[in-house]
């Protein structure tokens, strides 16, 4: 407080915990992080599946897809990303013998976006708080929803039944069904695409962000 004029918080779960903390409110401006919107890209789910992207590291939650992944074996999963559960990802998924799961590595930007452009839908289970993920506002700039764990600043960007699911995070049956409910409905992941892709179009673009 003593040597600080001012601290950004791209998400107002960061400003309430930062005030709780003893900072000082005046000193707080919620910024939300932006992106470039995307214009001109393909899309094609002729060969759907469910993606999720980022580092492999027990918050993030990926051993939830895992655990999933046993009970949609007619779901095809693809995983990007490196980190320090990559090993025991791996592992686990050999040893339970699933042929629905697919591992990525770590992918550079053109690759990234062209899984994220012909995916299905998206995934993040996160499992500790998030800030304001660039990985949703990614997703949301191909037209994708998104399901995503009830925790941090995601709900700040992910409107449950509107651009996606939110659910309890580690709750894997919940996460399943949410899974599910959007591989079945593709009327419903067109809707919720559409909605995503105009959300970050109009509240996190380059100019609403520099106006701020």
């Amino acid at each position: 407080n003593k040597y600080t004029d001012v601290l950004v918080a791209p998400s107002k779960f960061m400003e309430t915990k930062l005030v709780n903390n003893g900072f000082d409110r005046k000193k707080i401006v919620y910024l939300p992080n932006f992106i470039q919107p995307i214009t001109n890209y393909r899309s094609d789910i002729s060969n759907p599946y469910v993606f999720c992207f980022g580092r492999l590291s027990q918050h993030k939650g990926v051993s939830m897809i895992v655990k999933a992944a046993q009970k949609l074996p007619h779901i095809v999963f693809k995983i990007a990303g490196s980190g320090p559960e990559e090993k025991s990802l791996r592992e686990s998924t050999r040893r339970y013998r699933l042929k629905n799961i697919e591992f990525l590595g770590r992918l550079d930007k053109k690759d990234l976006e062209k899984y994220i452009a012909y995916s299905f839908f998206c995934v993040i289970p996160s499992l500790w708080y998030e800030n304001m993920p660039c990985s949703i506002l990614e997703t949301f700039s191909f037209g994708k929803p998104m399901v995503a764990s009830r925790i941090g600043g995601i709900p700040e960007i992910v409107e449950d039944g509107i651009n996606g699911i939110l659910v309890e995070p580690g709750n894997v049956t919940e996460l399943t069904l949410a899974i599910k409910k959007l591989w079945e409905n593709p009327k419903l992941v067109h809707i919720m695409g559409e909605e995503a892709k105009k959300g970050v179009e109009t509240k996190f673009n380059p100019e609403t962000h520099y106006k701020k």
